[in-house]
């Protein structure tokens, strides 16, 4: 049996997952209904599945955030969003135009990651 982890934005994730991206290791917040814990997890294929494994034990629906990082975030994405979790990709350069644009300033700008260089 698989879970499935819904991506629908009008769902309020039960876990939220913030990821620090780095060449050689992630940190990683999770927060759940059951507490918050605090991982480093290797940039590496083995550590992923590992945390993959983690995460889907989890209250559903999860809900991962970080910003892209050089290249180093494109493995872990690809596995996160291969995995059926809902990932965003929160840009900073994004909010400090939100923040120009708009005196409400104290939202978080979180969009879905939509790869727009090929049209």
């Amino acid at each position: 049996m698989t879970t499935s982890y819904p991506t629908s934005e009008s769902v309020t994730p039960v876990t939220w997952v913030a990821i620090d991206i780095a060449k050689d290791a992630h940190v990683i917040v999770v927060e759940s209904p059951g507490g918050q814990r605090r991982l480093r997890v290797a940039n590496t294929l083995e550590d992923i599945e590992q945390l993959i494994a983690f995460l889907r034990t989890q209250p559903a629906p999860v809900r991962i955030a970080f910003e892209p990082t050089g290249m180093y975030h494109r493995p872990l994405a690809y596995r996160l969003v291969t995995a059926g979790f809902d990932v965003v990709l929160v840009c900073a350069r994004h909010r400090e135009v939100c923040h120009l644009m708009s005196n409400n300033s104290h939202h978080l700008s979180l969009l879905p990651f939509r790869d727009t260089r090929n049209g």
